[in-house]
């Protein structure tokens, strides 16, 4: 299987969470996607946030209060990035 292409975004519409990942630390997620936390989020709610496409689709990894990681994937592609994690 290849590698999928992970390209980070600078702006999307809007995201809403469709799932979510198993506990996972910042390093890995950044090691993982190749860039650090990308989007500047409430500072009060979120801590570290990524957008990016995967392949052409839109995905998105935040954290919430810094104990709950969600996800944006309606296409269900970040399973190839982060195998047996994302829910």
């Amino acid at each position: 299987m290849r590698k999928p292409t992970i390209t980070p975004l600078d702006h999307y519409n809007s995201t809403y969470r469709t799932g979510k990942i198993d506990p996972i630390s910042v390093e890995e997620i950044t090691e993982t996607l190749g860039f650090g936390p990308n989007v500047s989020d409430d500072p009060a709610k979120v801590t570290a946030s990524w957008l990016f496409e995967v392949d052409g689709h839109v995905c998105a990894i935040w954290d919430y209060y810094g104990i709950r990681w969600s996800v944006y994937d309606p296409d269900k592609v970040l399973r190839y990035v982060f195998p047996g994690k994302v829910d």
